[in-house]
């Protein structure tokens, strides 16, 4: 995980579509805005949010990805904290009816490993929100990556190729492995062989209105294209 932290501002750069997505989505309340990051990874992100003046909270469950970002955070004074929870933590330690968008941009959702647990994860996201919030969701697109057996998914960076590989031949699991290839033919193993609920598009749907939410829009960009089929990575937005 150590040596990914070095990669992973080059797979996942902060574009100003993304920051334009959030910056709008933040008018429909009264500021200061509060922001819950589930995820965080280095910081990146909640980092530039707390810039343009929103309250940010990030939690991250890797260490090394914790530390990256609390280093940044350290260089200056911002509105933003982070904390090491997990996914299934944060009911527990996080203030309820306190947030205003909740955000998880890097398909970890799946990871819970479980269908109850992803369906628990809409309740917690709903209690954490304020009655009006929002949850924002990025999420592989299950239903196209099996249907159209496509196995692989991959970012590409200047300098390397983050690869994530699906094995879907157990019916309710997927097996998830993730690696950088960099210096030509050199790799590593990010994670390998993890569990990840392949939770489809009807089960989002189902999912967060059993948990109250009463909207839900599936786009394939940060400017709000409509998501098709063939969309690999859908945002989710549930109001």
């Amino acid at each position: 995980m150590r040596t990914f932290v070095e990669y992973y501002d080059d797979f996942f750069p902060i574009s100003d579509e993304q920051m334009k997505f959030f910056s709008e989505s933040a008018k429909d309340y009264f500021a200061p805005v509060k922001f819950l990051n589930i995820g965080s990874n280095t910081g990146s992100l909640a980092i530039l949010l707390a810039k343009q003046g929103f309250d940010v909270t990030g939690t991250e469950m890797w260490q090394e990805l914790l530390d990256s970002a609390s280093l940044k955070r350290r260089t200056q004074l911002l509105s933003i904290r982070f904390f090491k929870l997990s996914s299934s933590e944060i009911t527990r330690y996080l203030g309820k009816d306190f947030y205003n968008i909740v955000f998880n941009l890097d398909g970890r959702i799946p990871l819970l490993g479980s269908r109850d647990k992803v369906k628990n994860f809409f309740n917690d996201a709903k209690t954490l929100l304020t009655k009006n919030g929002k949850l924002i969701l990025a999420i592989c697109n299950f239903d196209y990556l099996k249907n159209s057996n496509k196995n692989t998914i991959t970012k590409e960076s200047s300098r390397a190729v983050f690869k994530c590989d699906f094995d879907f031949s157990k019916k309710d699991t997927a097996l998830l492995t993730q690696k950088v290839i960099h210096d030509g033919d050199k790799e590593f193993t990010v994670l390998e062989k993890i569990p990840v609920y392949p939770v489809s598009k009807e089960e989002l749907i189902t999912f967060s209105k059993a948990a109250g939410f009463s909207k839900v829009n599936f786009y394939s960009d940060y400017t709000k294209n409509p998501a098709t089929e063939s969309t690999e990575i859908l945002l989710c937005e549930f109001s």
